[in-house]
């Protein structure tokens, strides 16, 4: 209302919220190199870690997932991420040369063993889900 008390309307801009995320843990950035094919797919994943388990979540996934992801056939890159050193919310990004070689990952037993040794840090809520984007590097990202 003005001082006159006559209705006054003034558009209001929101502003977007915006998160930052830090990488966490990551492999060893050379094992991402600009040779081989033009795509590639990006695999991510949510991660909700339990209370008092960050720590430990973070630390397995440096001596187990990275070191395990390094071996698999086709897994160019992998980093977790969160948006402070604090934050219980994660994202695990891996980034691979083919489709069929994020899901054979998926499929072949690897993905849930290294899962098992992780579950006991994991809020109940978290479910693992595949979801993989094609990226090509000329173009940007497609699903």
């Amino acid at each position: 209302m003005s001082d006159d008390l006559q209705l006054e309307y003034a558009p209001v801009e929101l502003e977007p919220a915006v998160s930052r995320y830090e990488s966490s843990v990551g492999a060893d950035a050379s094992v991402f190199s600009s040779t081989g094919k033009g795509r590639l797919f990006l695999r991510i994943l949510s991660i909700h870690v339990r209370r008092g388990m960050l720590e430990e979540f973070t630390s397995l996934y440096k001596e187990r997932f990275i070191p395990g992801l390094r071996r698999v056939p086709g897994c160019r890159f992998a980093f977790l991420t969160g948006q402070s050193s604090d934050s219980r919310e994660l994202i695990s990004v891996t980034i691979w040369d083919s489709r069929a070689d994020a899901e054979a990952y998926e499929s072949n037993g690897e993905f849930t063993a290294l899962n098992e040794r992780v579950g006991h840090t994991l809020e109940d809520s978290t479910r693992w889900m595949m979801n993989t984007l094609q990226v090509d590097r000329a173009m940007g990202v497609t699903i």
